[in-house]
């Protein structure tokens, strides 16, 4: 059997939180890098504990119902990230701009702490709720960009992860850009293309296909296009 295609993906994210429960006013932080990973990724082999699993493959197919792209890295990079920012807002909520101080948490909203711990306890389905519920919370407000560019674009379950990722973060823009044809069968067995099934009249600038997430998931292609062109 030949050897899986290798796919290299860089994350740069830059993502802006305010806690505004906080009696002595609101805390505010970010959370600001770029991350780079190859296939494949083992950042987390633990599919239990994924926020974001991705999709399992379709019935009929010979590996039917089981999950085959956690080691992506899409996947994994945009699990490391939900794990870290909730992390690091937790760490911010009992120590505020004073890392000494942990005799009470500056930011003690009903439900915020409850949140925490059952998305670090949960799997899979449940962890995701809490996510998402951790950023619907009106005392927890973020804004910023994630932006993935890769040498392919994501396969079917790549493509699941990102919709949760932006459905968890509804706020903050997420972009995915990549080289290479639009529609490329994975192979190995496996179901489905890499990249975007959709219709793409041209590329963007740079070469390169640009896809943008809303909080609805995944934007058609005229959206997309005409943001680039304005």
């Amino acid at each position: 059997m030949a050897s899986p295609p290798v796919t290299t993906v860089k994350m740069s994210y830059d993502i802006q939180y305010s806690l505004i429960d906080d009696p002595t006013g609101p805390v505010n932080d970010s959370f600001v890098g770029e991350r780079e990973e190859t296939s494949p990724s083992l950042l987390n082999t633990s599919v239990e504990k994924l926020a974001f699993p991705g999709a399992k493959e379709p019935q009929g197919s010979p590996q039917e119902n089981t999950y085959q792209h956690t080691k992506d890295p899409e996947c994994q990079l945009a699990n490391w990230l939900i794990d870290n920012l909730i992390d690091g807002m937790n760490q911010r909520r009992w120590y505020g701009d004073d890392k000494n101080d942990a005799l009470r948490p500056v930011f003690d909203v009903e439900g915020f702490g409850d949140l925490v711990r059952e998305f670090n306890e949960s799997i899979e389905r449940a962890k995701y709720e809490a996510a998402k519920k951790i950023f619907m919370l009106p005392s927890v407000k973020v804004w910023g960009s994630i932006k993935f560019a890769g040498n392919r674009g994501p396969c079917h379950s790549c493509r699941a992860v990102l919709d949760r990722l932006a459905r968890t973060l509804p706020t903050v823009e997420i972009e995915v850009k990549y080289t290479g044809a639009v529609n490329t069968p994975v192979g190995r067995g496996l179901s489905g293309v890499y990249g975007y099934n959709v219709d793409v009249p041209e590329r963007a600038p740079g070469g390169r296909w640009h896809v943008l997430y809303n909080k609805n998931g995944f934007r058609s292609d005229n959206e997309w296009l005409d943001k680039l062109r304005n």
